[in-house]
């Protein structure tokens, strides 16, 4: 399930601050922003604004649409958020009328809210397969100008945990791990001209000494939180507890060949993991251990697994 956010101002002299705190206030989790240039006309049908086309192509059933409209020059009332979900088995371009309909019903014009690019039609990458448009630069000048980078964030959240499972010590162990099945669109947005949204993704991962071994989210790919198993033949007697947790990277960046601010979202390889609920869970930042954000969302699964007063379910310690 995936929360996509639609923004869009008709006039230039306008901004999407007001529309940013209505959405922040409805408490949006991890949204996926799709944010037309300023200026769109508002005589333009929704489905002929490429944006909104977009935003319908990219959702997938569940997902939740969230819009906000900018009121005009000549409309005095504060803005107001609205949302439509997918029903399940459907895809979010199927239910068009019905969302019309959800926005007339609120009193908001459906024409006042769809999503757009510029008129000139600028490809604006968003999950998609991030191809560039026409630049005024060469792709080989494009190819070797340097991704400038701000507000790096590193986020861990659980994605599935186990039962306790008893083992005798000998043989196989094999934990099941039963994922939330939530989704983790991958993606970048910005109006790529020269470039691709790949590249940026593989810049972000270089810029934060990611090992190129280790696959991010590419753009239209969702992370796999789907129920998994961690196996092993090197362990000891006792009640073990697995869970698999998803570290979401999010950037802001501009390019030379990137019109404005753009953002990446993209996450490695989520994978299971299991630990003895009777040993204490320890970290430490170096290659090769445990780090603190991954010992967190450990311990967040010993709580809920391991027995009451197990050394798994303390709070994590960090290694001497």
């Amino acid at each position: 399930m995936v929360n996509l956010v639609c923004k869009r101002v008709s006039t230039d002299q306008q901004s999407t601050a007001r529309q940013d705190l209505v959405l922040a206030e409805a408490g949006i989790e991890d949204p996926v922003v799709f944010e037309e240039d300023p200026g769109t006309s508002n005589r333009r049908h929704p489905l002929q604004r490429p944006k909104f086309g977009e935003l319908l192509t990219y959702a997938r059933p569940g997902d939740t649409v969230h819009i906000s409209r900018q009121p005009d020059r000549d409309d005095h009332s504060s803005p107001v958020a609205v949302r439509h979900e997918a029903p399940p088995g459907q895809r979010m371009h199927m239910p068009v009328r019905r969302l019309a309909l959800a926005l007339t019903t609120a009193g908001i014009l459906l024409a006042a809210v769809g999503c757009t690019a510029t008129d000139e039609g600028a490809d604006r990458a968003k999950g998609g397969d991030g191809t560039a448009t026409s630049s005024t630069k060469p792709a080989a000048e494009c190819a070797k100008a340097a991704f400038l980078w701000s507000d790096v964030k590193r986020e861990r959240k659980l994605t599935g945990v186990s039962e306790l499972v008893e083992h005798d010590g000998g043989g196989e162990l094999t934990v099941p791990v039963k994922g939330t099945g939530k989704q983790y669109p991958a993606g970048a947005t910005g109006t790529f001209k020269g470039i691709k949204a790949e590249q940026a993704i593989a810049a972000l991962g270089k810029h934060l000494g990611i090992s190129e071994d280790t696959p991010l989210g590419q753009p239209g790919e969702h992370a796999d939180t789907g129920s998994a198993q961690y196996l092993t033949t090197d362990s000891g007697p006792g009640g073990y507890f697995g869970w698999q947790d998803i570290e979401l990277i999010t950037a802001s960046f501009t390019h030379p060949c990137v019109e404005g601010t753009g953002h990446v979202k993209t996450w490695p390889d989520v994978s299971p993991y299991a630990l003895p609920c009777d040993e204490r869970i320890i970290w430490k930042d170096e290659p090769g251990g445990m780090t603190g954000a991954e010992a967190r969302t450990a311990h967040q699964a010993a709580t809920q697994v391991c027995p009451k007063g197990s050394a798994a379910a303390e709070e994590p310690r960090e290694k001497a």
